[in-house]
């Protein structure tokens, strides 16, 4: 059936017009070249050209694509317009004309969309997509939850943003309005610049304008400045939600985190990183790390991706003799070099800054003073720069000066590093007289702080009309005054305890406690006084951080001196630092997890027996003889709960009935923190100053996790194992591995669901993803993919295969031998207790230790079949062991066909099995289930131990916490290798022998295959995938000058004919 022309598209005489858009874009129809279909595709990229799915020529009426049918609204429509509140639809209207106008035209978009599938971001219409969505879990956007009456939110589309691929989602379409966006960006300067000075707002501003101008005109924008402008939409919105609206911060802001990624993804950042990108990327990181990021573009967000791309930019060498010498011979923009050096030392400053913080890079830094030539930037403001050789001394306040006293304060920290970290990693103590000699370099810092960050009465009434007129230098007094008094107590930890009873430390001692009213004395002002910190400062955790650490010291002291003349005092003092503690609670989520996270490693040290007198030791006595009983000894007079949530329990059965009253209440309604905090102190007297380990409770406080740790790459671990010793999470208190143990002996485990992921073949030689440095996204940093998932998707390996055979060559299962691990789920299975085993691994290692394949669902699939990814067809094992030996790419049989031959693996674009979702129900049978080696950050395999139901044991066998695991009281997390925890399962179960056994046979029956041996390590396929991938990108001189001659012929006949430019 023939379809009807519209009117107006042709005329008599004219070529008939094609029924839809090219599939290729312009330039590789005109070169005759292969498109891969990609926004841009490779070849333009490869070549740097603007690339264009435009229309055949210009006298036809080109289809638009679906989501460009319609006609977006101008940026004069949006400013004339009042400011919009939440619109669920936005464009429901206009789509809805179109539809009827234009049902032909759409008839043929939906087709070319099925064709050009991973260009377009969906195949059907929206009403139609709406139909399918209901059958899954609803996935609503921010905007389409419920929202708060009075509290208006940015406008945002129907469809999640971060549901798209971010290498070729529309950006545009996601701007938000013009006057919204320069709402946040002042936002952004007024209320979290201050903290790190990292951009030019007069410069930011006119880069934003250029982009509202250029979508006005249908042009195309800069993306590294669409990537800046996402990054302060997400800062701004995040702490500006949290006082309006805090359950919906991070979704909005995570939403432009994402769209932020995806620009820096497009505009070819990795290899071709900016300054503007950096600032994007230093943005986010900076100011929304606790913040769980879209997993497709959190690697970009890292401080040490940071660092990297700096160097790509030469940042580190800014003012070497040869960069130096460049800017003279040919000119330079002052204020782009001291922009350079600004973010160049922020970089460093924020590295020696957390080297003396607690985390995985507790005691090391990145960043060497000798690996680099830069000089400090200049205490100028931001106007000035183009005016000032040397700027002003730092006695006059600017812009920079907090930014050069944190730079001070760093430089401090990284000395302190250099001085003690041998110390700490061989395990010595720190000698006194270093302790004392880096406190004077502190207080030697300190002393040179300008006035106008002291606190002194001189100081204020001096500057108090400057602090009116720029309130940000007062919020910046208080932070730095934290951080050096913070530090102070953070250096004297070891000896605070020490101090109190021997003469000898007792400067610690004092030093700690001064230092301690100190930070409770600025976080007081911040409230309090005039001009109050904003954003409210309990939404910094790293402020409620320093409160909590200072709070906690001066409980101690009280433990230490409860019959001090001044006892009743010092308690007071306490209970004022505990309430604001609570305030914080209430009005910030961030410091709400936190304290949580604190109190409870407080709880699990208060341990204290009642100190007993004579006469009571009488009355027992009396009273055993009466009764002629045996009397139990003294009950501790707190009982420490797991959790300070809903589910505590206590540690210890009380006696009398009034105490098993109290404890059932408190199992219902929790004691507020401040009740807490007053039976602390009440029963501080009856503290055996030897019993708790003092100093081990200073150090865990301050290695707490940050609230929603990352993923990121810079976990902070709450608990670690250490001496094959397991801790519960949580409290350190049952279930404990005797109970899981006991479960399983006494037979009330005997269906136990595990769930693997790569962390149980490490010890088969086989990297896991995300480790930092030995993991294997690390290691294909050479190849600058455009995300490192991307060598496991589906859409990147539909026309880039490469980079996924030249890591198989290395990473083939061919000569892996079954670890410890897997021997002990084949122990499982043969003692009749495995009930099913979800595994995300494809090596095939676990039917190779013996597990029955019944039991097993690979949930992306094995390396032991493979076919062609495009006509399915199955392809031989011997000619795909073959190509992979060789580290080519092996292609389909069929003549017709020509796809890429790929594992029967499951790829990211592509769906699970269908057994999945059916075996799912066996997670509800378990009585027992065990995680061991996964992250659990892969959907849908990472929602499967929720899924457990409540009561039942959940154990973590990791390197590190994941998930919720650790949230539930029955749960057990042993950390450490995977290989570790299950020996030491084995051997409290009894089965050391068996386990074994077990394993030695798995080993001995597996096929040898020599052909797999002495090939290239995984680095070594890397790298020469990558230098290959040069060599192609290279021009010869003689296709170069050909090309030229080519053009400028082709440019003369243009100006010859009259062509117009």
């Amino acid at each position: 059936m023939k379809r009807r022309p519209d009117a107006g598209v042709t005329t008599p005489g004219s070529k008939r017009q094609s029924r839809q858009d090219p599939v290729s874009c312009e330039s590789c129809r005109k070169k005759k070249l292969k498109c891969n279909r990609e926004l841009p595709c490779s070849s333009c990229s490869a070549r740097k050209l603007e690339c264009s799915y435009g229309g055949y020529s210009s006298g036809t009426t080109p289809v638009q694509p679906m989501s460009q049918t319609y006609r977006r609204p101008m940026l004069d429509d949006r400013v004339s317009e009042p400011p919009r509140t939440l619109q669920l639809t936005p464009r429901q209207d206009m789509e809805t004309q179109g539809r009827n106008r234009n049902e032909p035209l759409l008839t043929a978009d939906w087709l070319e969309t099925i064709v050009m599938g991973h260009r377009v971001p969906s195949a059907v219409p929206a009403t139609l997509r709406a139909e399918l969505s209901q059958r899954r879990e609803p996935e609503r956007s921010p905007s389409q939850q419920n929202t708060t009456r009075g509290v208006r939110f940015p406008p945002t589309r129907e469809r999640l943003a971060s549901r798209e691929n971010p290498a070729t989602i529309h950006l545009p379409l996601y701007l938000p309005p013009v006057a919204e966006a320069l709402s946040l960006f002042q936002y952004y300067c007024k209320y979290l610049d201050f903290q790190y000075h990292l951009i030019i707002p007069s410069r930011v501003e006119r880069q934003i304008e250029t982009i509202y101008e250029h979508v006005a005109r249908n042009q195309s924008i800069n993306l590294a400045h669409t990537a800046l402008l996402f990054s302060i939409t997400a800062a701004a919105l995040y702490y500006q939600l949290l006082t309006e609206s805090s359950e919906r911060a991070e979704p909005f802001s995570q939403e432009s985190t994402f769209l932020a990624g995806a620009a820096l993804i497009q505009s070819n950042y990795i290899p071709y990183p900016t300054l503007e990108g950096l600032q994007a990327t230093m943005i986010i990181g900076h100011h929304l790390s606790n913040m769980n990021l879209p997993s497709s573009v959190n690697p970009l967000f890292v401080h040490r991706s940071f660092v990297s791309q700096a160097t790509s930019m030469g940042l580190h060498i800014v003012d070497s003799p040869r960069a130096t010498a460049e800017r003279l011979a040919n000119g330079f923009d002052k204020t782009n070099v001291e922009l350079k050096r600004r973010l160049w030392w922020d970089l460093a400053a924020y590295d020696w800054l957390i080297g003396f913080l607690s985390g995985p890079q507790e005691w090391t830094y990145s960043i060497q003073p000798q690996h680099m030539v830069v000089r400090e930037p200049l205490n100028v403001e931001d106007e000035e720069i183009d005016h000032s050789e040397n700027g002003v001394p730092l006695s006059t306040p600017t812009a920079m000066s907090y930014s050069l006293c944190r730079l001070r304060l760093a430089v401090v920290c990284r000395q302190i590093v250099d001085e003690t970290s041998y110390y700490h990693f061989h395990g010595q103590e720190v000698p006194y007289e270093k302790i004392l000699e880096l406190d004077q370099k502190l207080q030697k810092a300190g002393a040179e702080i300008p006035c106008f960050f002291r606190f002194d009465q001189a100081s204020q009434r001096e500057y108090s009309v400057v602090y009116r007129e720029r309130p940000t230098l007062a919020w910046q007094r208080a932070l730095i005054q934290q951080g050096y008094h913070s530090r102070f107590c953070r250096l004297h930890r070891h000896y605070f305890v020490r101090g109190a009873k021997d003469p000898k430390y007792s400067y610690s001692h004092v030093i700690s406690l001064q230092s301690a009213r100190k930070v409770l004395e600025v976080k007081r002002i911040m409230d309090e006084e005039e001009p109050v910190f904003a954003p409210h400062s309990s939404v910094v955790w790293a402020v409620m951080h320093h409160v909590f650490m200072a709070a906690a010291i001066l409980l101690i002291d009280v433990c230490f001196n409860w019959d001090d003349i001044l006892a009743e005092k010092r308690k007071e003092e306490v209970l004022d630092a505990c309430r604001m503690l609570s305030r914080a609670q209430k009005s910030s989520p961030i410091a709400c997890e936190g304290i949580k996270a604190m109190m409870e490693i407080l709880r699990r040290h208060w341990k204290h027996e009642k100190r007993v007198s004579s006469r009571d030791l009488q009355e027992l006595s009396t009273s055993s003889n009466s009764n002629a009983t045996t009397v139990n000894p003294p009950q501790p007079d707190i009982h420490t709960p797991i959790s300070l949530g809903s589910k505590s329990i206590t540690s210890e059965i009380p006696h009398d009935t009034s105490t098993v009253n109290s404890s059932a209440d408190a199992l219902l309604n929790p004691l507020p923190l401040e009740d807490i905090w007053v039976e602390m102190l009440e029963s501080s007297a009856n503290v055996e100053l030897n019993t708790p380990d003092w100093t081990d409770l200073l150090t865990e406080l301050t290695n707490v996790a940050f609230p929603s740790e990352s993923n990121n790459t810079q976990t902070r671990r709450t608990q670690v194992m250490s001496d094959k010793t397991s801790r519960h999470i949580n409290a350190g208190l049952k279930p404990d591995i005797k109970s899981i143990v006991d479960r399983i002996k006494t037979g009330k485990a005997n269906r136990i669901v595990v769930l693997t992921g790569a962390g149980i073949s490490t010890g088969a030689g086989i990297p896991d993803f995300r480790s930092p440095n030995t993991g294997l996204y690390d290691k294909l940093a050479p190849l600058r993919l455009p995300y490192p998932e991307a060598v496991f998707h589906i859409n990147y390996f539909s026309h880039t295969p490469e980079p996924f055979y030249a890591i198989a060559r290395a990473r083939h299962p061919g000569n892996l031998k079954p670890t410890v691990t897997h021997a002990f789920l084949a122990l499982l299975a043969k003692k009749n207790l495995l009930h099913f085993l979800f595994t995300q691994n494809i090596d095939g290692l676990e039917q190779d230790a013996g597990v029955p394949p019944d039991k097993v669902l690979w949930a992306h699939g094995n390396w032991k079949s493979q076919h062609c990814y495009k006509c399915k067809s199955p392809y031989p094992d011997d000619l795909m062991n073959k190509a992979i030996r060789a580290g080519e790419v092996p292609y389909c049989l069929e003549t017709l066909c020509g796809g890429a031959v790929k594992p029967n693996v499951v790829f990211f674009g592509q769906s699970l099995p269908a057994e999945f979702d059916e075996k799912e129900k066996e997670v509800l049978e378990a009585d027992l289930m065990f995680v061991m080696g996964t992250s659990l950050r892969v959907a849908p395999c990472s929602r499967l131990p929720r899924l457990v139901k409540e009561g039942i044991p959940r154990v973590l066998i990791n390197n590190e916490k994941a998930g919720d695991l650790g949230n539930r009281d029955e749960d057990v997390c042993i950390l450490g290798s995977c290989d570790d925890g299950v020996r030491q399962l084995a051997d409290a179960l009894g089965w050391g022998e068996d386990l074994d056994n077990v394993w030695k046979e798995a080993v001995a029956a597996k096929k040898h295959d020599e052909t797999f041996e002495g090939g290239p390590s995984l680095d070594e396929c890397i790298e020469n995938l990558a230098s290959s991938m040069k060599d192609k990108m290279k021009v010869s001189d003689g296709h170069k000058r050909m090309l030229e001659n080519h053009l400028n012929t082709k440019f003369g006949q243009m100006i010859t004919k009259g062509h117009a430019f």
